[in-house]
């Protein structure tokens, strides 16, 4: 019942093409990756990319899915 924050790294975040409740607000191609900032719910979460060869590609304004990677989620007390 305690109150923590959750830190979790941008490339630990996965985004996936099925429409979830999360959504594509803005993308950076940054050459060796792209940053996608998505909205879910009240929150904005910075998601990096580093797959090039990904067949699939965000567009701003789609709906997605967002996956977190365990290893990557730090809990703070």
């Amino acid at each position: 019942g305690d109150t923590v924050r959750v830190v979790i790294r941008p490339e630990m975040i996965d985004i996936l093409p099925a429409p979830g409740p999360a959504r594509i607000m803005q993308r950076t191609f940054l050459g060796e990756k792209t940053d996608y900032h998505v909205k879910l719910g009240v929150e904005t979460l910075q998601v990096s990319t580093t797959d090039h060869f990904r067949k699939t590609s965000f567009e701003v304004g789609q709906a997605v899915t967002v996956q977190f990677q365990p290893i990557g989620i730090h809990v703070l007390p």
